[in-house]
């Protein structure tokens, strides 16, 4: 995270996509709610050390899509 705090402070109209992903253990609404609280803790994390702009979309995604 220390290299994204470091781009995202030299580069202050950056875009990101933050995604956040589990296994496939678990109950996929136990998983997706799990995923949403990742990608929102990352979020909160660099709009407090980095105080960007909290206008994102958010896409939450099942275990079904991979890269």
């Amino acid at each position: 995270m220390n290299k994204v705090v470091k781009v995202l402070k030299e580069h202050p109209t950056i875009k990101l996509a933050i995604n956040a992903l589990t296994d496939h253990k678990g109950r996929d609404s136990y998983n997706l709610k799990l995923s949403y609280k990742r990608a929102a803790s990352t979020v909160n994390f660099l709009v407090k050390i980095v105080l960007i702009k909290t206008d994102y979309n958010q896409k939450v995604m099942d275990n079904l899509n991979h890269w």
